[in-house]
């Protein structure tokens, strides 16, 4: 490739990296809030022209039909002369929209106001750790030196509920392990309270992590932001898997009435987040509020103990233990947005409790697929499982005792249909019977009006953009809210993908995937491959909707490159089937199904003749970065090249509850047959190494095990550490014209 055309295509490839790409989209981003009787409101966005604008509509879901939920011109106006500087009616800057009687409420730099009658009144200064309120509206929980208060909505009075919090033995605070901690010191982010409400107002759930024997891992700001000469030290608490020490939360039940503070769970180990994070939470109220579900995990991942506790007399009673011989995996809610609020606030449930009809819905994955199970509470048995078959439940969504049925997303129901794309149905309890709400293959994001009159149905794929469409609960179309506009997408030129159904190194399990193609594909040309890897166990890699594909943001720019990049989710990833998944079973240096990898490429290349067998190359960050590496050592006659940034390369240096999550209690030769600086011997073509300096999440030590190794087995290798980033590098401009031009060099 002459010196020309391959500037021209780097310049291209930067262009879609990210966070540039998101910018060329309207509506990528959809949040309903729901309001009224049967109405929501949410955030549009628009071109005009080149810029990207947005108003905030609201929309009655009866008929479809959408207003301006308030005088953007005039609130724009108000908003410029209170701060003496101009502000665009077209692109208001307000966050945390609220709707009132006469009004919104909004906040701005920090600052919470009122907009109604076209005035506008500056309500109060917004604090650094966003309030938790209570479902009545009347009070605000936070945290103050490790412990809970709770702040008087009206009066702004405030009272403390805990009072023995300390440093690494604290309430409702962060997790010191998780993946952010020393990036969100710096930039001064603050987490909300970890608190969940009852229904009445009256008592909250909380949690106090002890991490006070926990051992720390050290990072070293080498070039101060400040511009100070001397470099900075940061300690965070850390468990690797040989410790004996890791984290453990204890369950707390606060009430406001009575002013006592009780545990209520003790010895719940803590993995990877909070015990409320997102959308995973170890508790659940009923719908009455009386009592509420509550569970626990041992460390081995083995085990969970599930418990019914009533919050008005403190009774604690052991409903039933869930169980395996491999490991447990509760992340069945989980799309590709996780439990991301932006999304799907209103639709995750994990389980859902019952006090009047003395019902425990629960999912779990006991007969190989995950399905609903319906509990006699009281009676401490399983009635019956409601849903059967080969495919699995995602989410349960509502549920309408009066009509026995139950709502919910499920994943590869009918034979045609990928085992990937959530679709939404009602199910009837008493036999179990599925009926679509959402029939067409895309996948959906699914919002139930709290009255449960209507769906509002957020439905996209790989290939296609978000479209969002209102149904009535029984599914039949009522109106389009919006179809995204990818206008300036089109513009450039970007590829789009083709996905493959190719069977696996078993030569008989189908493995799923997606190509993306150069925007100039010429079918008559030969392209080098590109592995677009990912190899961690908790999660799929293949984009199933059009925000995935644009976030895993080097697809397209690789494939501007002159590549054919192709996701493969192999043997050992999720949301197929238990024993799918279990294959990564004390064995997750395989990094999801190395060997299926390989299969497809052969399949591929032999259905294909413009893929180029014999130049494959690999990309991937953190668990990627592990599976790059291993895919050079142990497949050197497949793979030609790699980029490993921010690699997991030993699971020994990872936080404990990764790894144990799948590879239960720490055996020290199990774990050794998985680190990657033993097969450095291995390695034989071009190899980059990058890892971000501050890495909170996966330890810089982990990458410079691998290039000690490396420099011991004398191989040659290029490594670069980048000053001041964090996990995420995927954003550094440098970072991307490195990786870009080292695939060039070795592989156009």
């Amino acid at each position: 490739m002459n010196q020309e055309l391959l500037e021209q295509k780097l310049k291209k490839a930067l262009e879609l990296a990210p966070p540039n790409v998101f910018d060329k989209v309207a509506n990528l981003y959809f949040v309903p809030t729901f309001c009224g009787e049967h109405e929501f409101f949410y955030k549009d966005e628009h071109f005009v022209g080149e810029d990207k604008c947005h108003k905030f509509f609201l929309v009655n879901m009866e008929n479809g039909e959408k207003t301006d939920l308030f005088d953007h011109i005039i609130l724009g106006k108000r908003l410029s002369d209170h701060l003496g500087k101009e502000i665009s009616h077209r692109k208001l800057p307000i966050e945390n929209v609220k709707k009132t009687a006469d009004g919104i409420e909004f906040e701005y730099e920090k600052v919470k106001y009122a907009f109604a009658d076209n005035k506008l009144t500056e309500i109060e200064k917004v604090p650094v750790q966003k309030l938790v309120i209570s479902p009545d509206g009347k009070l605000g929980a936070f945290t103050r030196d490790e412990n809970v208060f709770v702040k008087d909505m009206a009066t702004g009075e405030e009272t403390q509920v805990t009072f023995d919090g300390i440093p690494h033995y604290g309430y409702a605070g962060v997790f010191e392990g998780n993946e952010n901690i020393i990036r969100e010191k710096l930039i001064g982010f603050v987490r909300p309270a970890g608190v969940m409400w009852s229904p009445d107002s009256k008592k909250l759930l909380t949690y106090r992590i002890d991490e006070r024997d926990v051992k720390e891992l050290h990072l070293i700001q080498n070039v101060p932001t400040d511009g100070s000469m001397r470099p900075i030290h940061y300690a965070y608490k850390y468990a690797l898997p040989e410790d004996d020490v890791v984290a453990v939360a204890e369950l707390y039940l606060c009430d406001l009435e009575k002013k006592q503070n009780t545990m209520i769970l003790d010895k719940v180990y803590v993995d990877l987040s909070e015990p409320f994070n997102g959308g995973f939470k170890i508790a659940a109220w009923s719908d009455e509020g009386n009592n509420f579900i509550a569970w626990r995990m041992d460390r081995g991942h083995k085990n969970a103990e599930v418990f019914k506790v009533n919050s008005n007399t403190l009774e604690k009673e052991h409903i039933f233990t869930e169980t395996t011989d491999t490991f447990l995996f509760f992340d069945f809610y989980r799309g590709k947005f996780g439990g991301d609020p932006r999304f799907d606030k209103n639709a995750i449930r994990q389980m859902w409790y019952s006090e009047e009809k003395n019902r425990l819905f629960w999912i779990s994955e006991r007969d190989g697929y995950f399905h609903v199970y319906d509990y006699d509470v009281n009676g401490k048995q399983v009635r019956k499982q409601i849903t059967s078959g080969e495919y699995n439940v995602r989410q349960i969504l509502r549920v309408d005792d009066e009509k026995n049925i139950m709502y919910l997303t499920a994943a590869g129901v009918e034979e045609y249909s990928s085992p990937y794309k959530m679709k939404a149905y009602t199910c009837n309890m008493e036999t179990g019977e599925l009926t679509i709400l959402t029939p067409d293959e895309h996948e959906h994001y699914v919002n139930i009006s709290p009255d449960g009159k209507f769906i509002v149905d957020n439905f996209s794929t790989a290939d296609e953009p978000p479209m969002v469409v209102i149904r009535d609960i029984e599914g039949k179309y009522i109106s389009t809210v919006f179809k995204a506009d990818i206008t300036p997408l089109n513009a450039m030129g970007i590829s789009y993908a083709m996905s493959y159904k190719e069977k696996g190194a078993d030569g008989k399990t189908d493995i799923y995937g997606i190509m993306v193609f150069p925007s100039d594909f010429d079918p008559k040309k030969k392209y080098p491959i590109m592995d677009y890897y990912y190899g961690g166990n908790q999660t799929t890699n293949v984009p199933t909707n059009y925000h995935d594909f644009l976030n895993k943001g080097y697809l397209n720019s690789l494939a501007e490159l002159g590549f054919i990049v192709v996701i493969v989710d192999g043997h050992g990833t999720p949301f197929r089937s238990k024993a799918f998944h279990d294959t990564c079973h004390k064995n997750v240096g395989t990094c999801c199904g190395m060997d299926d990898h390989v299969a497809v490429f052969k399949n591929l290349c032999a259905k294909y003749p413009f893929m180029d067998g014999d130049k494959i190359a690999v990309w991937g960050h953190s668990g990627g970065g592990f599976a790059a590496y291993k895919c050079m050592v142990t497949y050197p006659e497949v793979y030609k090249c790699a980029m490993a940034s921010g690699g997991n390369h030993m699971q020994e240096l990872y936080i404990s509850g990764w790894s144990e999550r799948f590879m239960n209690e720490y055996d020290a030769e199990v774990w050794k047959a998985q680190n990657s600086e033993f097969d450095a011997h291995k390695l034989q073509g071009p190899l980059l190494l990058i890892h971000g300096e501050l890495d909170d999440n996966v330890h810089p030590a982990a990458t410079m095990r691998l290039v000690d190794a490396l420099i011991k087995a004398d191989k040659d290798f290029d490594f670069l550490i980048v000053p001041n980033r964090h996990h995420l590098l995927s954003i550094d401009k440098y970072y991307q014209k490195k990786v870009f031009k080292f695939f060039a060099k070795h592989m156009l």
